[in-house]
């Protein structure tokens, strides 16, 4: 008989903002593929009236009867009633999906503006329950300190059930060490956390006929959110740098805040850029395969790098900022070219002698493509991740100690 596993996510395909519930997608996928029994407990977001709640994705069943305390494209301001009562709601959710479903262990992945609710009916209820911490978002839900008593008062005792007073974060596994550091950075009990660095899935992201080739004009691409942390607006500027040197074109795949969107198509006027959208994952894959580049401008402490690994994995080189989490698997003039953030002008050198240096571009794409198939496949990801659970998890007795 196979072990249950149900995945606990804010968001789950085909509704999905970034890297975070994409790999918890993938990640499920392999569980069930290697025979474990998997179901998925999300949010209702995405779902239109009159849609079922209950669905199958490929071949998963996935429940969406949680609810997001405020909605994603709103500022992350907290009404911590309104916190409070989707809290219970979604506690109460839970831990009747939990009775009728009977998971062997919960695995709960991110929890941005879907409550600490499902994360305490699990512990409620004594099911063996483990943490993947992939960001640092789940320090949002810290009590405020007594130095601002009356925040404090709602957070440690009329609304505590809404923070992590009391939940036992052990075991967790974070995507990064930079991860670990910025969780208890916030005050996050984190420190037991083991990391174990996400993988791809290979087959999805085939290697291109030859990599580290160049197209005329030279392609250019940003895959991910648009945001201003994000620095989507210091590559289109690095484009605008080197038009006259070199020939090229920029795409640019991913959705993100309206007025930033707007702000980036008024600076690329002009500019041989094209916006591509929100992709899928199989467009994306064949645009990193037609591409010559990748660039990844991030300003901010990046928590690793999804779109970098599938970059590489498919044999195209990465041009990136390394704050953060990329700062643990790329390294300059090797693997990668790393530039420093809010840095157009970098970016525009390292464009340059990418382009016009043949025997840089496939040592880095040999290079990528190598550590993906060493070190960042799916299959060894998934492999820790499954040691990790039946031995840290399932087959322990959990500590008494909880958040301070």
């Amino acid at each position: 008989m196979s072990n249950r596993i149900l995945f606990i996510s804010n968001l789950f395909p085909p509704h999905v903002l970034g890297g975070y519930e994409i790999l918890c997608s993938q990640v499920a996928r392999t569980f069930a593929e290697r025979g474990w029994t998997v179901s998925v407990l999300t949010t209702n977001h995405g779902i239109t009236e009159g849609e079922a709640v209950d669905s199958v994705w490929e071949g998963i069943p996935v429940s969406r009867r949680l609810r997001l305390f405020l909605p994603f494209g709103e500022p992350p301001e907290i009404d911590r009633k309104v916190r409070y009562d989707v809290t219970v709601a979604n506690e109460a959710a839970c831990r009747a999906y939990i009775e009728e479903w009977k998971p062997d262990v919960v695995f709960v992945w991110s929890l941005l503006r879907a409550t600490v609710g499902a994360a305490r009916a699990s512990q409620a209820l004594k099911v063996p329950t483990a943490f993947a911490l992939n960001d640092a978002n789940l320090a949002s839900y810290s009590a405020a300190p007594w130095s601002r008593p009356h925040k404090a008062v709602f957070d440690r005792i009329q609304f505590r059930q809404a923070t992590l007073e009391g939940l036992n974060l052990w075991p967790a596994t974070c995507i990064s060490d930079a991860v670990r550091e910025d969780l208890i950075a916030a005050g996050v009990a984190a420190s037991d956390a083991r990391t174990i660095y996400q993988g791809v899935p290979i087959e999805r992201f085939p290697l291109k006929e030859a990599p580290g080739s160049v197209h005329s004009p030279f392609r250019i691409l940003y895959a991910g959110q648009l945001h201003d942390y994000k620095g989507v607006e210091d590559v289109i500027k690095a484009v605008g740098m080197v038009v006259g040197t070199i020939s090229c074109e920029l795409k640019i795949a991913g959705r993100g805040d309206e007025a930033y969107e707007a702000h980036l198509n008024e600076i690329s006027d002009g500019l041989p850029v094209t916006f591509l959208g929100r992709l899928t994952q199989e467009e994306l894959a064949s645009e990193y395969r037609n591409t010559d580049v990748l660039v990844f401008p991030s300003r901010w402490r990046e928590p690793f790098g999804l779109t970098h690994l599938e970059a590489m994995a498919s044999g195209t080189p990465v041009i990136s900022t390394a704050e953060g989490g990329p700062a643990e698997f790329l390294r300059n003039g090797e693997n990668s070219l790393v530039v420093e953030r809010e840095d157009p002008e970098g970016i525009a050198r390292a464009l340059v002698r990418l382009a016009k240096d043949d025997a840089l571009r496939v040592r880095l794409a040999n290079e990528g493509r190598r550590l993906i198939e060493e070190r960042f496949n799916m299959d060894r990801y998934v492999s820790e991740l499954e040691d990790w659970l039946q031995h840290s998890v399932m087959n322990r007795p959990r500590p008494a100690t909880s958040m301070p």
